[in-house]
């Protein structure tokens, strides 16, 4: 792993633990530059037909590269579940982007992590990730529509996270992951598969972060 960041721009955020370690990058860059930075990308990278969601799979491999020091795209990959991990390496490995946002995180032991820019779409599929106890309980959390969305968003960040950390193939959101506490920097979930689960969250402007 790369310890020293100070000269790697445009580095938004790096979170080093014992344990884990995770950046944040703005994607401000053309595609080739990425493309540029990294060898042997894979045949479904360019099969890939959106420009925009190809930038964000070349970012989001390019801070995965950066996190082991391997430049090397192939090594890369994504299992029949489409869940990523690193060929020969006993590094667990996971990645999120959306909108010009990408996000890894790596570590010895199984990892999720999910980024999420607030949109009020989040309203309209609400009833498909929190039942009515859920709701309630978050109504605690917010006294304007504003705050409403970002709560709302994390929440669905972070059962992603969950989902990602946990691995299974069939996981009901509304069901296998219920909210059991949650505060600014840590939310608790009970699952269906893990009892008490706890995820690390962070609000940014632009989005909500998440990650176990």
């Amino acid at each position: 792993m790369i310890d020293n960041f100070d000269e790697i721009m445009p580095q938004h955020l790096e979170i080093k633990t014992a344990y884990s370690h995770l950046m944040v990058w703005k994607i401000t860059e053309p595609i080739i530059f990425f493309e540029e930075k990294l060898s042997n990308w894979q045949n479904d990278f360019h099969q890939i037909k959106s420009e925009k969601r190809k930038l964000q799979f070349a970012a989001s491999r390019y801070v995965a590269a950066l996190l082991t020091n391997i430049f090397d795209a192939s090594q890369f990959a994504n299992a029949e579940d489409r869940r990523p991990f690193i060929r020969n390496s006993n590094l667990q490995i996971s990645i999120s982007h959306d909108e010009n946002w990408a996000a890894v995180i790596i570590s010895k032991n199984k990892v999720g992590i999910d980024i999420f820019c607030p949109t009020e779409k989040i309203f309209r599929v609400a009833d498909k990730f929190l039942n009515d106890e859920e709701i309630v309980l978050l109504k605690n959390h917010f006294s304007s529509e504003n705050e409403k969305l970002k709560w709302y968003s994390m929440i669905w960040c972070v059962k992603e996270t969950v989902f990602k950390w946990m691995g299974k193939d069939s996981v009901e959101f509304k069901q296998d992951m219920l909210l059991k506490k949650l505060e600014a920097a840590e939310i608790l979930m009970n699952t269906a598969f893990y009892d008490d689960v706890k995820v690390q969250t962070k609000f940014e402007d632009e989005f909500c972060l998440s990650w176990r």
